[in-house]
């Protein structure tokens, strides 16, 4: 009787390691892939960031390049105007002094 209890205590015993032994091995298996997965979901992640990041630059360049010529073309302009200006003064002041020119045909 005292031989058929421990028989069946070492078998119960042997069971329990056999368990915890494929517990830990599933758990390390489960981690693993939870790792892998981090790791790869983590690289993706870093990816995508670097190439909005370029697209950023980019972006922020080709706007500084747009700002930039507008702000030449308003110089432009406005180099123009005040040559308009100063040939309008030149005139209204020419015509003033000499009084209105008159066509001879």
């Amino acid at each position: 009787m005292i031989g058929a209890l421990q028989s069946s205590i070492v078998k119960e015993r042997n069971a329990r390691l056999t368990w915890e032994q494929k517990l830990r091995k599933d758990t390390a298996n489960v981690l693993n892939n939870l790792r892998q997965n981090l790791k790869e979901q983590f690289t993706q992640y870093v990816s995508v960031y670097e190439e909005n990041h370029k697209k950023t630059d980019t972006s922020i360049k080709q706007l500084y390049k747009s700002i930039s010529l507008i702000e030449k073309s308003v110089d432009a302009t406005k180099h123009g105007l005040e040559h308009i200006l100063q040939a309008e003064i030149k005139a209204v002041v020419s015509t003033q002094s000499t009084g209105p020119k008159q066509n001879t045909f």
